[in-house]
């Protein structure tokens, strides 16, 4: 891969937000076909780009459905266009317009803010937990979820550099660094990372819930239980060898994840097994039910038996382990 930026001088800020936009500004800056078009939204790291790089940055409104015509427009033009929204909005609201941009194989890069449940306590209209299931869809649309801010930044570039549209989901907030630097070209070129390596069952998690399975590994480490975590970096397209190489000889497999159960990567894995000709067992974890009354993010997994401690002790269950 040409690299116009070395992956050792890249610095990685806090934010999950502010990593993809960075990295987006440094890129922007070498290349003038970068338009980044906005529905009325706002990060820290957007503040310096919208300064310095005005003739490569729009504020369409809240309108996305007219954000996507004219990211359309202009990357018929020759324009490598990024739209940002929140996730639900920027997917749902304009998924007609979405599926002729995909068709048409557009140089469009979507970035939906809020991935899962991180909008919390602003209830279910902001929510993204079906957009997995609907985009994956669209055929063509390579999908991103970033769990913290080394694989955040590593999407921006995965999207700049790939070929046809894409989906980001980026989450809000600063979490622990899970990938460190080194890891940066394989989650570009194969998608799918092995955090650590466990013969009694492998966690499959994307975006925020692998920090949610790591914390998961060591609960279940303490039972004498040794549990691998893979991260899956790229939904769509699944990097089914990739996949195949980090399970290995798994004997049982969990995925975990904060989207609804039809359509996410529990999906994905199963038909993945079913292709695979694979007998190995799976359990999976996912949203089944919407939530009854608001609260921040904690509180709703409570409420889903998505924390730690639940999750625990389903893993448990399916491994007969009292």
């Amino acid at each position: 891969m040409d690299r116009m930026i070395d992956f050792e001088s890249v610095h990685i800020s806090e934010d999950i937000r502010d990593a993809f936009f960075d990295q987006l500004h440094r890129i922007a800056e070498k290349d003038a076909r970068v338009m980044l078009l906005t529905a009325d939204m706002s990060a820290f790291s957007l503040e310096r780009y919208k300064r310095e790089l005005p003739q490569q940055y729009v504020n369409v409104g809240i309108a996305e459905q007219n954000l996507i015509n004219i990211a359309a427009g202009l990357a018929k033009m020759g324009k490598k266009v990024f739209v940002y929204g929140i996730a639900p909005f920027v997917t749902m609201r304009c998924y007609e317009q979405i599926k002729i941009v995909t068709e048409m194989n557009l140089d469009i890069h979507i970035i939906g803010a809020g991935a899962g449940l991180s909008y919390g306590s602003d209830g279910y209209t902001h929510h993204a937990v079906q957009d997995i299931g609907i985009m994956r869809l669209l055929r063509g649309l390579r999908i991103y979820n970033p769990s913290d801010s080394v694989s955040s930044a590593a999407a921006a570039y995965a999207a700049y550099y790939g070929h046809g549209p894409s989906y980001t989901r980026i989450d809000k907030g600063r979490f622990p660094l899970i990938h460190g630097s080194a890891v940066w070209e394989r989650l570009i070129q194969k998608g799918v990372v092995s955090i650590n390596e466990g013969t009694d069952v492998t966690l499959l998690s994307t975006g925020f819930m692998v920090q949610q399975a790591l914390a998961i590994t060591e609960a279940l480490a303490a039972q004498s239980i040794q549990a691998g975590l893979i991260d899956v970096f790229q939904l769509n397209p699944l990097c089914a060898e990739e996949l195949n190489s980090a399970i290995g000889n798994s004997k049982k497999l969990v995925t975990i994840e904060e989207h609804e159960r039809a359509g996410g990567l529990g999906t994905m894995v199963s038909e993945w097994l079913v292709d695979q000709r694979r007998m190995t067992p799976l359990k999976r974890v996912a949203i089944d039910a919407q939530p009854q009354g608001y609260g921040d993010r904690p509180w709703l997994h409570q409420m889903l038996g998505l924390d730690t401690a639940s999750l625990t002790r389903k893993i448990m269950e399916f491994l007969n382990v009292k």
